[in-house]
């Protein structure tokens, strides 16, 4: 049997580990929120199903990103996880702000109880930040230990 891979990157793994919760809270605000209010009002099949359909989406979307920050966090050259962690950090940067815009346009009255989710999210896109930073100083190791060719 092979012994288990060492850790490289903390910061990917605390990363991941978040994005499960927030997977987790996602499936649960879905069945307690949004899946009870599109059965209780009546919501026309079409919207319904645009819901669904949308909630689904961002579901395995939390699920992808923890599933690569597990991988990177395993990696061997954690270096070439760096473009693919700056892509996922663009996308959750971009989520929280059409997650607060939409709150602002449709909801505005209800921007206090943002403030738990937009700072988990915050600190969520701050240890990825973190993760990179510290997969980026593998780069000049990784470089400066090549071997000649």
């Amino acid at each position: 049997m092979k012994p288990m891979k060492s850790m490289n990157n903390f910061y990917y793994f605390l990363a991941g580990c978040v994005f499960i919760l927030y997977t987790i809270g996602h499936v649960y605000q879905g069945e307690v929120t949004a899946f009870a209010f599109a059965e209780n009002s009546g919501l026309a099949a079409p919207s319904a199903s645009i819901l669904f359909y949308v909630w689904h989406v961002g579901t395995v979307s939390l699920l992808m990103y923890a599933a690569a920050f597990f991988v990177f966090a395993y990696a061997r050259r954690p270096a070439a996880t760096v473009m693919a962690a700056w892509l996922i950090l663009a996308l959750t940067t971009g989520q929280l702000l059409v997650f607060i815009a939409s709150f602002v346009y449709i909801q505005p009255e209800a921007l206090y109880g943002l403030v738990p989710p937009v700072v988990t999210w915050v600190a969520t896109i701050y240890l990825q930040y973190l993760g990179i930073s510290e997969a980026r100083s593998y780069e000049w190791s990784e470089t400066i230990n090549a071997p000649e060719e």
